[in-house]
């Protein structure tokens, strides 16, 4: 399996993977328009594929701080791998090769909604608006362990804080009531 970052001629098997990880349009769609939008770069965008098949693909894009202005972050949105290759380590390796690139592009933070029980293993903390990072739209009480954030330079966390800005289709409230 290669992981490699995606050019143009990627974009149709991007989506599909989207469509096909989620069952539906929203998460195929979300990752268009990232992929257009001037207010989303800069951006982090990798696919893995073995033997010229697409089998995952992951974005970060540029976020912005509300009252901490001298601080880069981005947000993971989204991550998806084909159903049938899920459970291989895939969905892992792209999440590490996304934040080693993070790590050298000098962002200070990453943001994401997901899972908590998996995004912990690479050193997300889960309740990020407890550390003082507010989401970009309002998420149901039940969910606060899906907002994280992860600190790529130390003390980057006891640096910061405010809303988390990201570009304008992250703030959509369907991506933050599931």
């Amino acid at each position: 399996m290669e992981i490699r970052t995606t050019t143009v001629d990627d974009i149709d098997p991007v989506l599909d993977v989207h469509r096909r990880a989620f069952a539906s349009e929203d998460e195929a769609e979300l990752t268009r328009i990232l992929l257009e939008d001037e207010k989303a770069a800069p951006r982090i965008s990798l696919l893995a594929e073995e033997d010229g098949t697409v089998l995952g693909h992951i974005l970060l894009t540029s976020t912005s701080l509300e009252r901490s202005v001298h601080t880069v972050s981005m947000m993971i949105a989204p991550l998806g791998v084909v159903p049938e290759r899920q459970g291989e380590g895939i969905g892992s390796a792209l999440t590490l090769a996304a934040i080693e690139q993070a790590r050298q592009a000098g962002i200070d933070l990453l943001f994401l909604a997901g899972s908590p029980g998996y995004y912990p293993r690479f050193g997300f903390r889960t309740r990020a608006e407890d550390l003082g990072f507010a989401p970009p739209a309002p998420m149901p009480p039940d969910h606060a362990d899906a907002w994280m954030v992860m600190e790529l330079v130390p003390g980057a966390i006891e640096r910061a804080s405010g809303r988390v800005i990201p570009a304008d289709e992250l703030t959509n409230p369907k991506y933050w009531t599931e």
